[in-house]
C-alpha cells in the first residue's frame, strides 16, 4: 500500500478457498514477531473497514482490487470479519497510517 498523488494505492487481493488460512498465517507471524512490519495486519484491517456488505465487495471487484472471489461477497465479508477478530492493531503502527502521514 502506498500513497500516489493523494490517493492510497491498494494492491490487488486474490481471494480463493485458501485465502483465510494463508492470511491468518501471515497475521499470526506478524503478531508473534516484534520486529516484523505489520503489512498483512494492516491489509486485513483495511479490508475489514472497506467491506461491510456484498455490494462493497462487488465495487472492489469492479475496480480490480479484489479478484477470484467466485463464491460472492458474503464470503469475503465473513473472511475479513473473522480475521479482524483475531487481530489487534494500534492505528499509529499501521502501514496505512504511516503512508498517509508521510504524504501530508
Amino acid at each position: 500500500m502506498e500513497m500516489q498523488r493523494s490517493r492510497l494505492k491498494i494492491p490487488t487481493l486474490f481471494i480463493n478457498s485458501r485465502a483465510k488460512q494463508v492470511l491468518r498465517n501471515f497475521v499470526v507471524n506478524e503478531q508473534s514477531n516484534s520486529h516484523a512490519a505489520l503489512y498483512f495486519i494492516s491489509l486485513v484491517m483495511l479490508f475489514y473497514s472497506l467491506v461491510d456488505t456484498p455490494e462493497d465487495v462487488k465495487l472492489l471487484q469492479q475496480k480490480g482490487i479484489i479478484t477470484g472471489a467466485a463464491r460472492g461477497g458474503e464470503e469475503v465479508v465473513a473472511l475479513f470479519s473473522s480475521l479482524s477478530k483475531e487481530t489487534v492493531l494500534d492505528p499509529d503502527h499501521s502501514l496505512i497510517t504511516k503512508q498517509v502521514k508521510r504524504y501530508q
